[in-house]
């Protein structure tokens, strides 16, 4: 018994000394792993959300006031004015015209797909990366890389804590998770990009390295101005 607890002990450890023999980029792309799973689960309602159905997630209308938008980009008739970005109706516009999808809910997967999981899952690699050349700290890194990729469930189980828990988990835990086809994923993804792509080791002050970080940050205006 003793020495099963004494083994037992010595796990961390030895996980340890094996987590540090793995590189960190590969450590990164496990995290985004486990961000994809989570998004796969919460889709499959685990947890079980509230005004939740398959890809669909509360968000209050925002979705179809940004697929309007997308409709006027499509018929080029402007009979109202829009008072957001036209970066993400672009692209719910896009999708419209590539599956012929005349309702929001023939966009919905794709665009979910799209912010939830694709752009998603990148963004956890990229705070790992931005983390590392910033701090130079491989645990930090790992550690901002992991926070990042767990925060939706992280965030679900903080507002446990609340009274009002299932109204705040609703609308937040898929916001947090990108799940929403609304502007705010895509915003932070260029931006963590352009913040990446400065950042980057490089021997010369390349085209890249100097204009990149600009015309990505001016891209992703197109989403959101506030930073």
């Amino acid at each position: 018994m003793r020495a099963w607890g004494a083994d037992l002990g010595a796990l961390p450890a030895a996980l340890w000394l094996r987590l540090q023999a793995w590189p960190a980029d590969a450590i990164f792309a496990a995290l985004a792993g486990l961000r994809l799973l989570i998004s796969v689960l919460l889709v499959l309602e685990v947890p079980r959300l509230e005004s939740h159905d398959g890809f669909y997630f509360h968000h209050g209308g925002d979705q179809d006031y940004y697929f309007e938008y997308a409709l006027v980009l499509l018929r080029g008739s402007y009979a109202r004015l829009f008072s957001v970005n036209m970066g993400q109706p672009a692209m719910l516009a896009a999708f419209s015209w590539l599956l012929h999808g005349l309702v929001f809910e023939d966009v919905l997967t794709i665009a979910v797909l799209v912010n939830g999981f694709l752009l998603a899952g990148l963004s956890v690699i990229l705070v790992g990366r931005l983390a590392l050349e910033l701090t130079s700290d491989r645990l930090t890194a790992i550690f901002a890389a992991g926070l990042w990729a767990g925060m939706p469930w992280l965030l679900w189980l903080a507002f446990g804590l609340h009274p009002n828990a299932v109204q705040l988990r609703m609308p937040y835990v898929p916001g947090v998770a990108w799940l929403h086809t609304i502007a705010d994923g895509p915003a932070l993804f260029f931006s963590l990009l352009a913040c990446t792509t400065q950042r980057a080791p490089s021997a010369s002050r390349t085209w890249p390295r100097l204009y990149l970080p600009a015309l990505l940050l001016a891209y992703r205006s197109c989403f959101e101005f506030n930073l």
